[in-house]
């Protein structure tokens, strides 16, 4: 591999890595929110 060709991988990585942060944020929300609501449910 070059050096040019490295640095296309890292930019690829670097816009890769905000939509994986956002999908795991989404996750914990949901689950958050189905934790509430069967929290809810019981009482």
């Amino acid at each position: 591999m070059t050096e040019h060709e490295i640095e296309i991988q890292m930019e690829k990585a670097l816009k890769k890595i905000p939509f994986e942060i956002r999908k795991i944020k989404f996750i914990l929300f949901f689950l958050k929110f189905v934790k509430g609501i069967k929290s809810g449910l019981r009482l």
